[in-house]
């Protein structure tokens, strides 16, 4: 084989190098929110059960351990780092409306069960730490975007869930 045939080679081998190592870096940035709302999740079923729920805690942790699949799915996955705005916009309405940990998947808030309002506040802390947010902060934004007031049910629930697992509570 003469050099330039080699440095072609090269080449080739380095730039499918460069697209294993960002595809691994993607794989590793979504196990490990997953691994983190799992982590936050155990955490409130073990407050569950302590608080007398245990049933509940168990169907939580059912649901935690459901958490963001769809994000592996090649739908989402492929679009998620596509590098594309539109394809990510795609992935991002598709994994609302197929995951009924957030919002979007229900006509109104009212209607989130509160094994799904749960599991937000999982994600919320996952997703707050992977900002480097304060989750108050995070759960303010939220709401103002979806104009769901701190007087509902659903706050209530949420922010009840989130004291489960945070140091510094909401009053």
């Amino acid at each position: 084989m003469d050099s330039e045939n080699e440095d072609e080679l090269f080449s080739a081998g380095d730039f499918k190098m460069s697209e294993n190592l960002i595809d691994l870096e993607n794989f590793r940035r979504i196990v490990s929110h997953i691994q983190r709302v799992h982590e936050n999740g155990l955490k409130l079923a073990e407050e569950l059960i302590k608080a007398g729920r245990p049933r509940f805690a168990r169907r939580t942790t059912i649901e935690i351990f459901k958490h963001d699949l769809s994000k592996l799915g090649e739908f989402e996955y492929t679009k998620f780092f596509s590098g594309d705005k539109e394809e990510l916009k795609q992935a991002v309405s598709h994994h609302r409306w197929t995951n009924p940990h957030h919002i979007d998947y229900y006509e109104e808030h009212k209607d989130m069960p509160e094994v799904q309002l749960a599991c937000m506040a999982c994600d919320f802390k996952a997703r707050s730490e992977e900002f480097g947010d304060n989750v108050k902060k995070y759960l303010k934004e939220f709401c103002e975007a979806k104009s769901i007031s701190v007087n509902t049910n659903f706050y209530k629930k949420l922010t009840g869930f989130l004291n489960l697992i945070i140091e510094d509570k909401f009053q």
